[in-house]
């Protein structure tokens, strides 16, 4: 279940407020939740682990506020021009293969055909972009935990990596022209003892803000 800002369909507008709602929600049920980022903002989520235990009696074990990040959709903004404009062109697949016959004196198919050829083209374009963005939204999830950080890469076959906040050396902001326009952009974690990238978490939204979160807690670990 997840809970936005004010009862409403609207995210959290910041880190801060959404934590705050999390800790709430701790104090009057004692079930631990984490803050999850959207493409919009922070909303709160139910942790999918077991209920805390309870300390001496008396008070619950605080859970970790774990915070989801995944690729923001903004980030692949040509992929999303491309699929909007192939269903255009499979919409208007006649008026398309009438352009074509007007302007193209030579072409290698017959004209009754083109209207076909243009709708499911167009069509078949638009799926195959879907499913490239798709799987480049939803294979990549990264986890900042209490301990550290975690990268799962893949769908069917997954590969994982966990850095922990101990042994992060550097974090480096990658962004871009258009990374600055949208407000996305690729964090890079170097780790001590290694000379290359150890972790990244790519086309992520509001980097700034993630890498001074994990910078407050690689602090205060």
């Amino acid at each position: 279940m997840r809970i936005y800002s004010d009862n409403s369909n609207t995210p959290f507008d910041t880190f801060a407020a959404a934590s705050a709602c999390r800790d709430r929600l701790f104090e009057q049920t004692g079930l631990p939740h984490v803050v999850e980022e959207v493409d919009d903002g922070f909303v709160v989520s139910s942790a999918t682990r077991d209920t805390p235990s309870v300390s001496d009696g008396s008070s619950y074990d605080r859970p970790a506020p774990d915070i989801v990040v995944r690729p923001a959709l903004r980030a692949f903004w040509p992929t999303v021009l491309l699929i909007f404009g192939s269903l255009s062109v499979s919409y208007y697949a006649g008026w398309f293969a009438d352009l074509a016959n007007r302007y193209i004196s030579a072409l290698p198919i017959p004209l009754f055909v083109l209207p076909t050829c243009f709708e499911w083209g167009g069509l078949a374009l638009a799926i195959l972009s879907f499913v490239r963005l798709w799987s480049a939204m939803y294979s990549q999830t990264y986890t900042i935990h209490s301990e550290g950080i975690r990268s799962k890469l893949g769908i069917i076959a997954r590969d994982t990596v966990d850095l922990r906040y101990p042994h992060i050396r550097s974090i480096l902001l990658r962004q871009g022209l258009t990374g600055r326009l949208f407000n996305v952009g690729t964090l890079e974690f170097t780790s001590a003892g290694t000379d290359g990238v150890d972790l990244s978490m790519e086309s992520i939204s509001r980097p700034a803000a993630v890498q001074a979160e994990i910078q407050r807690r690689i602090d205060a670990y």
